[in-house]
């Protein structure tokens, strides 16, 4: 029996859930399905411009999990783009919106850090930690 899959902590999503090619109509199109885990580990490595390590921490997965999201997520974007298909951006089955107000992943979050407490200030910088 394989081991259950983790939660992936992911970025509410608003915005377009199919994106396709202006001229050819959605059902004579083939559909390729990018997983709401795919797009956040992008947006976090891609946008946001964080090491693998730190989006795994937002995430709740592990720097492995990151690369392969990336990976299957980069591949089917690119598919999209030249094959023409239509991108479906769904929800997996792993992954959970992470909302405002909502609790964070237990243990794996960068405001964790040991031996900080939130909101401490850095030594002789006097800024604030995240």
């Amino acid at each position: 029996m394989p081991r259950p899959r983790k939660q992936r902590f992911c970025r509410r999503f608003d915005g377009d859930r199919v994106y396709k090619p202006r001229s050819i109509p959605l059902t004579d199109l083939p559909r390729i399905r990018l997983e709401l885990g795919e797009l956040e580990a992008m947006r976090l490595c891609d946008v946001e411009g964080l090491a693998q390590e730190e989006a795994g921490d937002r995430m709740g997965v592990s720097r492995g999990t990151v690369q392969r999201l990336l990976e299957s997520g980069r591949a089917k974007v690119v598919r999209a783009l030249l094959a023409p298909a239509a991108l479906l951006i769904e929800r997996g089955e792993s992954d959970e919106d992470l909302r405002p107000g909502r609790a964070k992943p237990a243990g794996r979050t960068p405001d964790r850090t040991p031996g900080r407490e939130k909101g401490a200030a850095t030594e002789g910088t006097g800024e604030e930690m995240p």
